[in-house]
């Protein structure tokens, strides 16, 4: 925002910054889990929840659960159920019309909604952001994938793509 921008580079905010800004350009830093989190809220209908990197842990010996982690309601908005099923539809429309992104998909049994993004750091390849959600039309899992020097966001549809195949192939084994 303006405070930032004037104290990191001195410079005044314009209206147009404000423009970039909510369209995610300008000088933003996100993490790969933020960027998650974000997504999740949005395709949940607006609750967001408290990020945890482990759901569970299982006794080896039983095969019974020791812990499970309870979802943390963080804070919510409303997000008519119209609007979201706007926002899953366009991002349903990332992965199914680009050959590139729906090709890394292909072996993931459900259909998958994503998005796209360049991180611009100033050298030759900018950094590759790809976010989705699997189902589309009834999220349960978010992943979110980041790699650098990648040039575009493509490119990390595809780690996504093995991380909702394993996921997958869990749900299936277990």
């Amino acid at each position: 925002g303006p405070d930032h921008r004037a104290e990191i580079h001195g410079l005044d905010w314009q209206a147009t910054d404000t423009i970039a800004a909510a369209i995610g350009q300008s000088d933003n830093a996100f993490t790969p889990l933020q960027l998650g989190v974000y997504t999740s809220t949005l395709v949940n209908g607006g609750n967001r929840y408290a990020a945890h990197l482990l759901l569970r842990t299982r006794s080896i010996a039983t095969g019974k659960d020791t812990s499970v982690t309870t979802p943390q309601l963080l804070g919510s908005f409303d997000l008519s159920d119209a609007n979201r099923l706007t926002i899953l539809d366009g991002m349903e429309q990332v992965v199914s019309t680009s050959a590139q992104i729906s090709g890394y998909m292909k072996d993931v049994p459900v259909r998958v909604a994503g998005k796209t993004g360049t991180a611009q750091t100033g050298r030759a390849n900018d950094n590759g952001l790809f976010v989705c959600c699997a189902p589309s039309r009834n999220p349960e899992i978010v992943v979110s994938s980041v790699i650098e020097r990648a040039g575009g966001g493509s490119y990390s549809a595809m780690s996504a793509g093995r991380v909702l195949e394993a996921y997958y192939a869990g749900k299936t084994a277990g």
